[in-house]
């Protein structure tokens, strides 16, 4: 006895993976970069305003390592903790946790769309 398979298109797909494996972090970067501008956005929609400093020190960086991309939405300010977890004698004020929460859905979408518009 005896069974038989046969693969056909074998070249085709070897090319995608190729294709895929030199676009991924690119791919990654675009997504991720897309995803941090929303996610700034929006947590400088939230951010509670006293004097306005804490708002206009929310940035994002994103960082490339090898294969491995990064990306952070954040703040130098020293009470930046205090406003979004609260202390023992001021209520939470949470505004890049929920801003996190809204988008982070997003990025595996949005990886999914460039990869079938550059792999296919």
């Amino acid at each position: 006895m005896q069974a038989t398979i046969t693969f056909t298109g074998l070249e085709e797909l070897m090319a995608k993976f190729t294709l895929f494996q030199n676009e991924a972090s690119t791919i990654a970067y675009e997504a991720i970069d897309a995803n941090l501008d929303a996610i700034l956005a929006d947590a400088q929609s939230l951010c509670p305003v006293n004097t306005g400093a804490l708002r206009a020190s929310l940035q994002k960086s994103i960082e490339v390592s090898g294969t491995y991309v990064t990306g952070n939405v954040y703040t130098d300010m020293f009470y930046a903790a205090y406003v979004e977890f609260g202390t023992r004698y001021t209520p939470a004020q949470p505004y890049l946790t929920p801003a996190f929460e809204m988008n982070s859905s997003m990025l595996v979408d949005d990886i999914m769309t460039l990869i079938q518009e550059r792999v296919g």
